[in-house]
């Protein structure tokens, strides 16, 4: 238990040493953060138009037969 106890100080003060480092300089991490909120957008907008080209090309071709 106490060797347990010890390894999760030893993390809780690997992360903290981490995240101290990161606060100084986070202009990447908004740019990343940005980056990848944007393609996810994008992504999400090409699913929808290619799910309603493919209902109305399903909907054209019922009413055509």
């Amino acid at each position: 238990m106490k060797q347990m106890t010890e390894q999760l100080g030893m993390y809780f003060h690997m992360y903290k040493t981490i995240l101290g480092e990161k606060v100084g300089d986070e202009r990447g991490d908004i740019a990343v953060g940005w980056i990848l909120g944007v393609l996810a957008t994008i992504a999400i907008v090409g699913i929808v138009v290619a799910a309603v080209t493919l209902y109305v090309q399903n909907r054209t071709a019922e009413l055509g037969a």
